[in-house]
């Protein structure tokens, strides 16, 4: 993965935590970050298009992810990298598997929060499992978006 792509995520997760965590709203923030982060092209549009999946899809994905947690339950801190990393394992088709994995563990440990790199990697791999089950239930008629 190059360096565009993990900043791509690295601006999407900014723009996320304040979302998610200080209330921000997208429209407000999306922009100004976008400009800081220096993407253009390609790489705005995947930092839009990952911001917009991961809160349209919030209410679908944070069960799944609760699920295949050992204990139920999600750091808080962590919340936002793992809502992230699970609508590119899930929703987005053009983002490769692996690539959705990668720049997840990479950006645990850009954020310092290093001992948590194997619950990131694990919690993930555990739902790219999961993929075809979590899909079937997300086209049930009473999914949460």
């Amino acid at each position: 993965m190059d360096g565009r792509g993990l900043q791509s995520r690295k601006v999407s997760l900014r723009v996320l935590r304040r979302v998610l965590e200080q209330g921000a709203y997208t429209n407000l923030v999306l922009g100004p970050e976008l400009d800081k982060g220096g993407l253009e092209g390609a790489d705005r549009t995947l930092a839009t298009t990952l911001v917009q999946s991961t809160l349209r899809h919030r209410n679908f994905l944070r069960p799944l992810l609760m699920e295949a947690s050992r204990n139920g339950r999600l750091p808080k801190k962590l919340e936002p990298l793992l809502l992230l990393g699970s609508a590119q394992l899930l929703l987005l088709d053009r983002v490769p598997d692996h690539a959705a994995l990668d720049t997840s563990v990479r950006l645990v440990k850009t954020e310092g929060l290093h001992r948590y790199s194997g619950l990131v990697n694990g919690l993930l791999r555990t739902l790219q499992r999961q993929r075809s089950h979590a899909l079937a239930r997300r086209s049930a008629p009473d999914a949460p978006l």
